[in-house]
């Protein structure tokens, strides 16, 4: 995991953020990259909103040799751009409980976040407000025909 250093709620789309973020796609070379829905109705959040655009025009930046060449790093095309918290998603990927437990070990790491986004706090019942969480989490993982799922809207790389 890299953290670019972004101040909590001050994460903008600009051209240093976006070149920051593509590079590493060039870098790191992921197959998938997830991230928020910047379409989705009324999101409130700004940094969910920006996150969500960063991330789609970082990808158009990592893949085209054309844009930041300064970076003297290879351009990388995933083969697939999955956002969440979608409206309207058309793509499932199956999770197994190993990995919903990853996930809520990664959004816990996120200790910022605690208070304002799981409800977890220090001077009120932690394990309790923990528990909740957990099962939050759980509960967003559809199931279906026995399998558990998260969903996605899934964009084409190449547009």
């Amino acid at each position: 995991m890299v953290f670019l250093g972004a101040v909590d709620g001050e994460l903008d789309n600009d051209r240093p953020t976006r070149s920051e973020l593509a590079r590493w796609i060039r870098v790191l070379r992921p197959d998938v990259l997830l991230g928020h829905d910047p379409w989705k109705r009324y999101r409130l959040h700004p940094d969910h909103r920006a996150a969500g655009f960063l991330v789609c025009d970082a990808l158009v930046a990592a893949r085209d040799p054309h844009f930041f060449p300064e970076h003297g790093v290879a351009h990388h095309r995933p083969d697939a751009l999955l956002l969440f918290e979608a409206d309207e998603p058309d793509h499932t990927e199956s999770v197994e409980a190993r990995h919903v437990d990853a996930k809520i070990a990664a959004l816990e790491s996120h200790r910022s976040q605690h208070e304002s986004t799981m409800f977890i706090s220090p001077s009120g019942q932690p394990d309790a407000e923990r528990a909740r969480f957990h099962n939050e989490v759980r509960t967003a993982v559809a199931v279906g025909d026995g399998t558990a799922v998260e969903r996605f809207r899934l964009m084409p790389t190449d547009r």
